[in-house]
């Protein structure tokens, strides 16, 4: 699993201080969420082609969902940063494994309750 290092940028950081991410616990406010979404947004662009325009729209609003529920709880900063890997890495599972529609769907959705269960 890749996790970027977004120093100074990344929006978990405290105040620009950490270059890296760490386990200290911070609240997800509005504006932090909204900046993950940004981000994830763009870092999966690349992928519409190989999962598919459904199957990527699928992804967007699970990711949308899930972050939702993130928000105004105090947790480890890593903890989004694999949350998101997670359900990246699901939807490419899933579609390697020859899903697509309503079952893509529906497993997608289970497999991000499952991940924020475990946070």
């Amino acid at each position: 699993m890749e996790i970027k290092n977004l120093g100074a940028s990344n929006p978990l950081s405290s105040g620009g201080k950490n270059n890296g991410l760490s386990a200290s616990a911070i609240s997800l406010g509005f504006d932090q969420i909204r900046k993950i979404r940004q981000d994830f947004e763009q870092d999966v662009e690349g992928l519409r082609g190989k999962l598919g325009g459904n199957e990527h729209q699928t992804m967007l609003v699970a990711m949308y969902e899930g972050t939702e529920q993130l928000l105004n709880r105090s947790l480890p900063e890593f903890a989004v940063s694999e949350y998101l890997e997670g359900l990246k890495l699901a939807a490419q599972d899933l579609r390697q494994q020859g899903v697509y529609g309503s079952e893509y769907q529906q497993r997608l959705f289970e497999q991000s309750r499952s991940m924020l269960a475990r946070i």
